[in-house]
């Protein structure tokens, strides 16, 4: 029988076998294959740097919120009527809007710090703590006037009684929708919440944060002294909480209290003013007392609400 050979020459196949590739050489590889010519294009690019937009914003938003307030009030220069008033409003409530889409949607993209500040509505015990201590700061604020006119500038200091009549009272009250709910949005936009949350360290915000405040009293010249405190107030309240509805709050409780002032003076509260420049009120030593236990009030139910809510979080 033929012997049946197993394997033949012809039909023999050498099978061979892959090399296994090892990390380091397929690295190799993909960089021999790679468009890449410097090592620093594999890092991430750093975004734009806007330091020369950034110094000119402070002034910018200051100019812009001079021209909406200025267009807002065009409606009520010669007729303080409620129609004209509404008009007003209306026009505030637009500015509103478009300042806080270019706050929100467009300057963060070139600022990016500014994402680090808030637009969170304020917890209630912060709102009742500076509605209840409002009173208190604004007669300590005025007695601040009073000295830098006596001892600083120097100024002949003459008092009277505050007179409010019936008419006064009525453009006042049809007003004040607007001087306690809108103008503080616009301004605290304007003039706190842009100026100041484009820039990172302390010092430029210091810087603007004084200039700001002493191109906000200038505008208010009869009460310069006083809104130059009312602004770095603010300023300090944005900037400590990074959230800008804790200094509208804090400007919209302030216009309050001044109107609650003026309702006071008409049904027979003595209080009694210089109205010549700088504006001062005084009132007597037992509204002031009153108005520290208020504040005092405000404090505790501030610190008891923090930590009501703190508990809250910590059970979630």
């Amino acid at each position: 029988m033929p012997k049946i050979e197993s394997l033949s020459t012809a039909e023999e196949t050498v099978v061979e076998k892959k090399p296994v590739k090892t990390e380091s050489a397929e690295l190799q590889e993909y960089s021999s294959h790679s468009t890449v010519t410097d090592v620093s294009d594999l890092k991430p690019k750093k975004p734009k740097s806007h330091n020369g937009l950034r110094i000119f914003m402070p002034a910018f938003a200051a100019i812009y919120g001079v021209l909406g307030s200025a267009a807002c009030s065009i409606f009520i220069m010669r007729n303080r009527s409620l129609a004209n008033n509404i008009y007003s409003n209306i026009c505030e409530i637009v500015f509103i809007v478009l300042t806080m889409l270019f706050a929100i949607r467009v300057l963060p993209k070139a600022f990016p710090e500014m994402r680090s500040y808030t637009f969170k509505a304020p917890h209630w015990y912060t709102v009742i703590a500076l509605l209840f201590a409002m009173p208190l700061l604004i007669i300590l604020k005025y007695r601040a006037v009073y000295l830098f006119a006596t001892y600083i500038s120097h100024s002949e200091v003459s008092f009277e009684v505050f007179t409010y009549s019936a008419e006064e009272l009525k453009e006042d009250l049809v007003a004040c929708g607007s001087a306690i709910l809108l103008a503080p949005i616009y301004e605290e936009l304007c003039f706190r919440y842009i100026p100041l949350s484009v820039f990172k360290r302390k010092i430029p915000r210091i810087i603007v944060c004084i200039l700001i405040g002493a191109f906000f009293g200038w505008l208010h010249a009869d009460n310069l002294v006083a809104v130059f405190i009312d602004a770095i107030f603010y300023a300090i309240l944005f900037l400590a909480s990074k959230n800008i509805w804790n200094s509208i709050a804090a400007h919209s409780a302030n216009n309050l209290i001044v109107t609650v002032f003026a309702v006071m003076s008409y049904y027979g509260v003595e209080i009694r003013v210089q109205h010549s420049k700088p504006m001062i009120l005084f009132m007597s030593t037992g509204w002031t007392i009153l108005f520290a236990i208020l504040a005092v009030s405000g404090l505790i139910i501030f610190f008891l609400g923090r930590k009501l809510n703190q508990s809250k979080k910590e059970r979630t």
